[in-house]
């Protein structure tokens, strides 16, 4: 079933096919080599394309002809529209794949449109099936670069489905390298972490995670970000403001603001870049539609050029009378909204928010919720019992880890993520899980051992009062691991030669000296 022209069929069958061609498209069937194979694949592609670029949901169904392999012939199916077209870019994918296999573009497209039609088979909350013969084996054959350039791709033409599944599979065979790619030849790793999809950033979150890298790199700050997110807790939301005109762009900072943005304003596209690209926390890029050095055109260029910004939403804003010509200036490039500005903070939402939930999948479910929880709350407890803290701040994870612990299943790595963050409110968590009296005492012997060791890395940072709750807390303990947990924290305490001494003179040894 491989095309007639493709290089795998024997050289009678290629000509034949040519002859044929020639004929159909009126040039002489004499000269058949007049016909490019390269032109014949690329119309493939851009057809494979273009099926892979329409995978928007659709309730209709369509009818197919697919083969039968139990009746040993093709057969009518009637299938989802979206199914069908799936099906129909793989098989026009794996035609140009067969005219030139080596040929990079035609092998990301494939293996592209394969992922996508398996992971739409399965559903959004359904992993890939694994094994001989799949879609996902075939992606971890394929090596590390050929799946960064499916991701590359998926991201691009908003493909989430695939973009999932390279994630996964990269994090298996994937390198720290990955992550240190020049920006100007587009780490899509880092570039998922903005992907306006949060099952997207949170894989590439995890996925960088798997990777451990050893040096700082863009984007550290936003894994953080992803994790806490899942913790339950929202993270910070945050949005780039660009306005020539102070006034103007306080008006509009103030109403995103009062929709759940902390917004950055500046004055410049060049700033606003520069904005974007340091803080990598950011949810959209706000632009004034007459904003200067850069120009409008040169920032968005400048934007989606860039790794950490490429996936970003763009917002610009202006008078309804420049809505039909910016849009059409803007239309090659993707995530680009245009919205009339107003100074009323319900009519900017009713704009903004379809725009950016239109770039998100289904909600997740109970089930996934709780397995994001987990694994979040795994990876920053990685990073505190690591050397990884000089290359993660875990300050912003820190308000949502309190009241995790009261889920015994949750309780130890949260415990353990307190346990690395350098702050006196952290400390005093670890206090009050340590003189609760009602929680069980495995989980304030973990709370001990961190509070022991929170004391030792960063100092003593709670007052007079806790101390004294501490040594109430040691005082009482009957438990034996708790009681020695607590012991520890006494002792780090640093006690003076009068406090020691006075310990040493109470001591009654368990077993009484003969």
């Amino acid at each position: 079933r491989n095309p007639a022209f493709s290089q795998s069929q024997e050289q009678s069958v290629q000509i034949a096919a040519r002859q044929a061609l020639s004929k159909i498209l009126g040039k002489n069937p004499r000269n058949v080599f007049e016909l490019n194979r390269h032109e014949a694949q690329q119309v493939l592609k851009n057809a494979a394309l273009q099926f892979y670029k329409n995978h928007t949901d659709a309730s209709n169904n369509q009818k197919i002809w697919v083969w039968d392999s139990a009746q040993q012939t093709v057969v009518q199916k009637e299938l989802p529209a979206q199914e069908v077209g799936l099906i129909e870019g793989q098989r026009l994918a794996k035609e140009a794949l067969e005219m030139s296999p080596e040929k990079q573009d035609v092998q990301t497209l494939y293996l592209a449109m394969t992922l996508a039609l398996e992971a739409y088979r399965v559903g959004w909350n359904t992993p890939l099936p694994e094994g001989p013969g799949t879609a996902f084996n075939l992606a971890l054959l394929s090596g590390p670069k050929a799946v960064s350039q499916v991701l590359s791709l998926a991201m691009k033409q908003g493909h989430t489905p695939s973009a999932l599944a390279a994630l996964k599979a990269l994090g298996q065979i994937g390198s720290r390298n990955l992550l240190y790619e020049k920006l100007d030849q587009h780490s899509s790793l880092i570039a998922a972490l903005n992907y306006p999809d949060r099952r997207v950033q949170f894989a590439a979150a995890t996925t960088i995670m798997q990777l451990d890298p050893a040096h700082t790199f863009p984007g550290a700050t936003r894994v953080i970000a992803i994790l806490t997110r899942a913790l339950g807790g929202e993270g910070k939301q945050a949005a780039v403001l660009v306005d020539s005109s102070i006034p103007r762009g306080q008006t509009m900072a103030g109403l995103f603001h009062e929709l759940g943005y902390e917004t950055q304003s500046t004055q410049t596209g060049m700033a606003g870049f520069k904005a974007a690209t340091a803080r990598m926390d950011v949810e959209f890029i706000a632009l004034e539609y007459n904003i200067m050095r850069w120009g409008l055109s040169q920032t968005i260029a400048n934007l989606r050029a860039d790794s950490r910004t490429a996936n970003i939403p763009i917002i610009i804003y202006g008078p309804l009378r420049l809505k039909n010509k910016i849009e059409y200036a803007t239309r090659h490039y993707p995530l680009v909204q245009y919205v009339v500005e107003s100074e009323n903070t319900e009519d900017i939402g009713t704009q903004i928010r379809p725009f950016l939930n239109s770039l998100k999948t289904p909600e997740l479910t109970g089930e996934l919720r709780s397995e994001y929880r987990s694994a979040a709350l795994y990876w920053l407890s990685h990073i505190a019992s690591s050397q990884r803290s000089r290359i993660y701040d875990l300050t912003p994870a820190e308000k949502p880890l309190l009241p995790l612990v009261a889920d015994r299943n949750l309780a130890a790595n949260a415990l353990i993520t307190l346990g690395g963050i350098p702050t006196r409110t952290a400390q005093a968590d670890l206090v009050t899980i340590v003189t609760n009296k009602t929680m069980d005492s495995d989980v304030k012997e973990i709370a001990a051992l961190q509070l022991a060791f929170h004391i030792q890395k960063f100092g003593l940072l709670v007052d007079s009062k806790n101390v004294a709750s501490i040594r109430e807390a040691y005082q009482t303990a009957t438990d034996p691991k708790l009681n020695t947990a607590l012991a520890s924290v006494m002792g780090t305490l640093m006690p003076d030669n009068k406090v020691v001494g006075e310990r040493l003179q109470e001591f009654k040894p368990t077993t009484p000296l003969p």
